[in-house]
């Protein structure tokens, strides 16, 4: 399988207000907790396949209040929807509770010439003096081990969804 056709890592980040916040306190960052699920896994160990693909399955069909905030998601889902059962691979009942940012920021004109925004622009729109740096995110992501700075990028780049939308809230608030 071709490494961009396929998840190699899930990345999950929650709020977290006993956690240290995981970016500079002196930005206002959230306190968060990250997740690195290395999917690749699966393909060796039948029992975390069927974990995994359980908890894909909650996290895109479950009930209850999850709302699943990312980043350009249209290349993310269809790969999430692989690791389901077949019977709700097809289903398209996860949108309303899929927030994307960069259509978020697109909607409120971040973004120039009618290119869609990166993270490392809207992270410099609406969290201005930070700056992502994004040298892993062309790197194979199937190779294992995952380096170090693999996943230094990987926590970053969830756990800034959580301040993004917080500061996209309050401005949209004003």
């Amino acid at each position: 399988v071709c490494p961009e056709a396929r998840l190699a890592l899930l990345q999950l980040a929650i709020e977290e207000p006993q956690e240290a916040a995981i970016l500079d306190e002196e930005r206002g960052m959230l306190p968060a907790c990250c997740w690195l699920v290395d999917v690749c896994v699966a393909d060796t160990d039948e029992a975390f396949a069927r974990e995994l693909a359980a908890t894909c399955q909650w996290l895109l069909l479950g009930e209850g209040g999850i709302v699943l905030l990312g980043f350009a998601l249209s290349a993310d889902l269809p790969k999430m929807r692989q690791l389901l059962p077949e019977a709700e691979a097809a289903t398209e009942s996860v949108a309303p509770r899929v927030i994307d940012l960069q259509a978020v920021a697109v909607k409120a004109g971040c973004g120039s010439n009618g290119q869609v925004p990166s993270l490392r622009a809207v992270v410099e729109c609406w969290m201005p003096g930070l700056t992502l740096n994004k040298d892993e995110q062309c790197s194979d992501w199937t190779q294992r081990p995952l380096s170090a700075s693999q996943l230094e990028y990987a926590t970053l780049d969830a756990v800034v969804l959580l301040e993004l939308k917080r500061r996209m809230l309050l401005e949209a608030e004003s």
